[in-house]
């Protein structure tokens, strides 16, 4: 396992935390972890993917998404999206 940068993780963490919950769609971010070079972290909602909230636009200087996985969880008789994402250092 990647050793943890503390300073630049906890800064990555609260980055992408901050962007997703600003933007206008109903997003519930769950557990993001960053490292030194790599973070991780899921998105669920029941509007479908996160893939078009402008990562590159927004992000492009300081993390670049390298990997993104989507499933489906069942939540009330709801179908819940998950996006997995991992994002490297720039």
């Amino acid at each position: 396992m990647e050793p943890r940068d503390q300073q630049w993780a906890a800064q990555a963490e609260e980055n992408l935390r901050a962007f997703v919950e600003k933007k206008p769609r109903n997003f519930t971010v769950r557990p993001i972890e960053c490292r030194s070079s790599l973070c991780a972290f899921e998105v669920a909602s029941l509007e479908g993917t996160c893939e078009d909230l402008g990562w590159r636009d927004e992000l492009k200087y300081k993390l670049e998404s390298v990997s993104s996985e989507f499933s489906y969880e069942s939540q009330l008789g709801a179908r819940v999206t998950i996006t997995f994402r991992i994002f490297q250092r720039m």
